[in-house]
C-alpha cells in the first residue's frame, strides 16, 4: 500500500477501517463553525418548520447564523459529504472533493471572513452594534484558514481516500 506520507508519523489509532488517516477533532470543530448555517439550525432545533424564518434564526443564534453564512456553510458541506462516502465504493465526485478538502475549506473560511465582515464594516448601519462580533467571528475564520493551510495531519489525510475495489464491494483493510 503506498501512501504519500509516512505511516511512523502517526499512531495505530489514527486509521480508519481502510487503513486512511481518521479526521483529527479540530477539523470537526473547523467543519461545524464553517457549516454553522446549515449544521447549527439542524442541530438545535430551529428550523422553518417550527414556525421561524431565517430572520428569526439570526435573531436567535445572535448573528451567528443567517444569509450571510449560507454559502460559506454550503462550500463546506462538501467535505462532510466526501467524508462519509469515504471508502472503496466511493464515487469519483467523493474522491475528488476529497482530494481538494483543503482548498474546499480554505475557500469556505475565506468567504466567511468575508462576508461576516462585509455588513458590519460597509454594510448598513444598523450593524454597526455587531461590529465586535463580526472581528471575533472574523478572528477565528483566520485562524481556522491558518489551520487549513499549514496542517500537515489535514494535507495528509485529503491525500488518503481508500483505493477502488474492482468488484464494487468494500472489502476492510483490517
Amino acid at each position: 500500500m503506498h501512501k504519500s506520507y509516512r505511516l511512523a508519523n502517526y499512531s495505530d489509532a489514527s486509521f480508519d477501517q481502510y487503513l486512511c488517516l481518521k479526521p483529527p477533532l479540530v477539523l470537526w470543530v473547523v467543519i461545524l463553525f464553517l457549516s454553522r448555517a446549515v449544521a447549527l439550525p439542524f442541530m438545535i432545533g430551529i428550523s422553518t418548520m417550527n414556525g421561524g424564518n431565517l430572520r428569526d434564526l439570526a435573531s436567535a443564534t445572535g448573528g451567528l447564523v443567517g444569509l450571510n453564512t449560507l454559502l460559506p456553510s454550503l462550500v463546506a458541506l462538501a467535505v462532510p459529504y466526501a467524508f462519509l462516502r469515504r471508502s472503496p465504493t466511493g464515487s469519483r465526485l467523493s474522491r475528488w472533493i476529497w482530494a481538494h478538502g483543503r482548498p474546499i475549506l480554505a475557500v469556505a473560511a475565506t468567504l466567511d471572513l468575508a462576508m461576516s465582515l462585509w455588513e458590519p464594516l460597509f454594510g448598513h448601519r444598523a450593524y454597526a452594534d455587531h461590529v465586535e462580533f463580526a472581528l471575533l467571528v472574523g478572528l477565528f475564520d483566520v485562524y481556522f484558514l491558518v489551520y487549513i493551510l499549514t496542517s500537515r495531519r489535514l494535507r495528509d489525510m485529503f491525500s488518503d481516500f481508500p483505493a477502488a475495489d474492482p468488484s464494487g464491494l468494500a472489502h476492510p483493510q483490517r
